[in-house]
């Protein structure tokens, strides 16, 4: 909207619109212009407010007079900070008779009614407020500081920097964007009041989906499903911590009782003679986490004697001893097979008798006892 705001510029303008509606998410209307007719401006109006897609506003020069009117029909007005916003009653004239004149009246009239309600829905205040500080029989002339302060734009921004005085004629404000606009029509790179970049449609349907909302969601909705993204995650990652927290505190707890219930076993095995204290340290270490394994492990155990209660008891047991099958199964492997496949150990803990059994076939003796073999003579002729 670099111009008169006329019938020409209206015609454009709803073309334009109904174009860029169909692919755009967001249309942004850049503004410098002095004002024009009012019919034609309230054309412009209904255009942007009935537009499919949403449609922000950037005042790069002057929004003078009906411009104003069609800067504050936008979703979000920002402006530059080199530039003025200038409000004023609506005006007129006519040749006629005295009816023809106050018919003409009436309808300037009616012009600042629905302009000032027009204001009043953008500004939330009441139609009275608008009249008093902004339609008030003078020029009202703002600078992007002031405005914002007033809450008449959303946000200011750098724009293109040009110098001027603050009580400087609409028609001199107006004519120093207009003669830079100008000049950059042939080169359009260099023409740039403001970067207002566009989300790819294809993109922002995926952040839509992911966020739950539609693609035509105003700021509000998508701000409420920001924030509510950003309370579920950091729910999501405070239940997270205290699940690792927990896990962490069950496994320790869980290795506390599994030494316990190792320590108990084993010292019940000590008591009832299963094994030696240096066995439990070492059965200690090697199911430090099993306690299944060795619970079958001393299950499997008989009762522990030590080797010279085995001796004393093998002089007065009667020859023939008897052996469970599994420890009959490994006696008779006998000692070099066992102590090849390293099983001599668990034939000891399973049955000392089995023990001393193919100790004794082995070696000719008893653990301790020493083999004296005498020494053939040599026969004479």
């Amino acid at each position: 909207m670099y111009g008169l705001i006329d019938e020409d510029m209206a015609l454009d303008f709803a073309v334009q619109i109904k174009k860029l509606e169909t692919t755009a998410r967001v249309i942004n209307v850049r503004i410098n212009s002095k004002g024009g007719s009012v019919y034609d401006g309230m054309a412009m109006f209904t255009c942007m407010r009935k537009a499919k897609c949403a449609i922000d506003v950037y005042i790069d020069g002057i929004a003078a007079s009906m411009a104003s009117a069609l800067a504050f029909a936008g979703r979000k007005l920002y402006m530059s900070k080199y530039a003025r916003l200038m409000t004023h009653k609506p005006s007129g004239g006519s040749f006629g008779n005295a009816d023809e004149l106050r018919a003409v009246a009436d309808e300037i009239d009616q012009c600042e009614a629905d302009i000032t309600g027009m204001m009043s829905e953008r500004l939330g205040i009441d139609s009275e407020e608008v009249k008093t500080k902004y339609l008030n029989g003078k020029n009202n002339y703002f600078r992007a500081d002031a405005a914002l302060a007033l809450g008449l734009v959303d946000g200011v921004y750098d724009g293109e920097e040009v110098t001027f005085p603050d009580d400087a004629p609409v028609d001199e404000v107006y004519d120093m964007f207009q003669t830079r606009f100008e000049a950059h029509l042939n080169n359009e790179e260099t023409f740039n009041p403001i970067n207002m970049r566009q989300i790819p449609l294809a993109v922002w349907g995926q952040i839509c989906a992911a966020m739950e909302i539609t693609d035509s969601a105003d700021d509000t909705a998508v701000v409420a499903s920001v924030k509510t993204l950003t309370a579920k995650a950091k729910r999501a990652e405070t239940a997270e911590r205290k699940l690792k927290e927990k896990e962490q505190e069950v496994a320790a707890e869980m290795k506390e009782r599994t030494g316990k219930e190792i320590t108990a076993m084993l010292d019940n095995a000590l008591r009832a003679k299963k094994i030696t204290a240096k066995q439990k340290d070492i059965f200690a270490r090697q199911y430090e986490e099993d306690v299944d394994g060795l619970k079958e492990m001393l299950d499997s155990m008989g009762a522990f004697i030590s080797v010279n209660d085995r001796l004393n008891q093998s002089e007065r047991q009667a020859p023939g001893v008897s052996f469970t099958p599994d420890v009959q199964a490994m006696v008779d492997k006998g000692w070099d097979a066992l102590d090849k496949s390293g099983k001599l150990a668990d034939l000891r803990a399973k049955s000392e008798d089995g023990y001393l059994a193919v100790y004794e076939e082995k070696h000719g003796c008893k653990p301790g006892e020493r083999v004296h073999q005498q020494p053939q003579g040599r026969k004479g002729r």
